[in-house]
């Protein structure tokens, strides 16, 4: 029974909301975006019936499962560097006749190249699915993040910019395909707590996490065999719908009143690192389009030499600084396939938070860690 109050968010006002303020026609509120990926994949599915996703190799594996869920079959564009995004000369080389959809990513809060992604795809006839997962808030070309494509998403699970414990934004401008979804989802279990099933997510962060630490200590380990073999276990973790009286239902909405302030606050924590790794430029490689987008998940760069990456890893760790270093090629862990841009990114990318639970002290210690372990490294290489 529901315990909504008048005058509370419902979730029909909250899909309109956020389709009004991604200036879309239409928003289908799901468990997660995984959910809104595997569903636009089925619509699409429904009228050219299956075939490839391109889809760039640096992403959350999740996103790979869920083309694999949707009896797609992923083809890894290569990224560009550093900004680690997909590239657009890749999927003019890997577009054919096979290709149904197109999936350019924000990571990170980095700007993908949709309109350059969009022409492509209009050329051909392939659908664009814009993941704006990682860059909830962001504008790009003065249109929010979330109105490119024929589909976008957003998420509000995990650790994204609005974290309400759950829920992901299908946004589409299509009557048919939104009524089609809709239809779709209500056939989907709710999301709700579940100790099993944060368990399974556990497991499957650190089946991957095992495998990365693999490749970077043995690039070329054959990996995919046995990472594919076990996805069919992690399928429940993925497909759920969020039910009018679910608590994710008020808990976006306040993450969306909250979020012009969230990113004005994530924005001046990653100033503070670009403003100090600038400096050790070129040990380092910084990133630059998140400052195009005005939104930023993680604060990411490049450390040059990809020996001392792990060792900076290992003293922000040590001081109890929360750095992130597993965002790997899935191309590798789905294919054994190399790449010369994602095989450059993979061992050197590291991520330092941004969000609220970072507090000015932890801003001062990381960037002291920094100086202190970047000192040593070479500053004469120029090239990538």
């Amino acid at each position: 029974m529901s315990t909504r109050h008048a005058g509370a968010t419902t979730l029909k006002s909250l899909e309109a909301r956020i389709a009004g303020e991604n200036m879309r026609s239409h928003c289908v509120l799901v468990g997660h975006a995984n959910t809104g990926l595997y569903l636009a994949l089925r619509a699409i599915a429904e009228h050219r019936g299956q075939g490839d996703v391109i889809v760039p190799t640096i992403t959350c594996s999740s996103v790979v499962e869920v083309i694999l869920q949707a009896g797609f079959d992923p083809v890894f564009a290569d990224v560009d560097v550093p900004e680690a995004t997909i590239s657009v000369e890749a999927v003019r080389v890997l577009l054919g006749p096979r290709t149904r959809a197109i999936l350019p990513i924000h990571i990170f809060g980095h700007a993908a190249p949709v309109a350059e992604i969009g022409a492509l795809a209009r050329a051909h006839g392939v659908a664009v699915i814009e993941d704006g997962a990682p860059a909830t808030g962001g504008a790009l070309q003065g249109r929010p993040i979330g109105s490119f494509g024929d589909f976008s998403l957003h998420s509000y699970g995990g650790t994204k910019i609005v974290t309400a414990g759950g829920g992901g934004a299908l946004l589409t401008d299509d009557a048919d395909a939104a009524a089609w979804i809709r239809a779709e989802a209500r056939g989907l279990p709710p999301l709700v707590a579940d100790p099993d099933r944060d368990l399974l997510a556990s497991s499957h962060r650190n089946l991957t996490h095992g495998l990365v630490d693999l490749l970077r200590v043995q690039p070329n380990a054959p990996v995919a065999a046995s990472y594919r073999g076990t996805l069919p276990r992690y399928r429940e973790l993925y497909l759920h719908a969020v039910t009018e009286d679910s608590p994710l239902v008020e808990g976006i909405a306040r993450g969306l009143d909250d979020l012009s302030a969230n990113l004005a606050a994530r924005r001046e924590i990653a100033l503070r690192y670009h403003e100090a790794l600038s400096a050790f430029e070129p040990a380092v490689i910084v990133t630059h389009s998140w400052l195009r987008t005005g939104t930023v998940w993680r604060y990411t760069f490049l450390v040059r030499d990809a020996a001392l990456t792990q060792s900076v890893t290992r003293a922000l760790r040590a001081e109890r600084v929360n750095a992130s270093n597993h965002y790997w090629s899935a191309a590798q862990l789905f294919d054994d396939l190399h790449l010369p841009g994602s095989d450059y990114v993979s061992p050197r990318l590291l991520n330092l938070w941004v969000d609220r639970s970072t507090l000015a002290e932890d801003v001062d210690r990381t960037i002291a860690t920094l100086r202190r372990t970047l000192a040593v490294a070479p500053r004469v290489q120029t090239g990538t």
